[in-house]
């Protein structure tokens, strides 16, 4: 069982570096491309912004509300493309490391 877990903490770390090199992409991206909104003006608030996003606090309306017409569809696959990757490759990518681990220590 120990061992189990140790192996799984090792997927878990690996999980967490490919997570975060992706976040910080995101981030710098999104901080280039609306530098100027105000959730975005610097990397440290387009990093909050980001991270209150990947919890789902965000209402879209909102967020969109002021935004130009091109800045909209920016914003729109910029959003889009963060809630693919983070949520649907990422998160798959977690349960087949941690799968394969324990498949091969059965």
């Amino acid at each position: 069982m120990i061992n189990i877990i140790r192996k799984m903490f090792l997927d878990l770390i690996k999980f967490m570096v490919i997570f975060g090199i992706v976040f910080l992409i995101f981030v710098a991206f999104g901080s280039l491309l609306f530098a100027n909104r105000s959730e975005f003006q610097d990397l440290i608030s387009s990093f909050f912004t980001l991270y209150n996003y990947a919890l789902g606090q965000f209402d879209f309306v909102e967020e969109t509300e002021f935004f130009s017409t091109q800045d909209y569809y920016f914003f729109t696959i910029y959003m889009m493309a963060w809630v693919m990757v983070s949520a649907i490759l990422l998160l798959n990518l977690l349960i087949a490391l941690m799968t394969d681990t324990y498949a091969s220590l059965q």
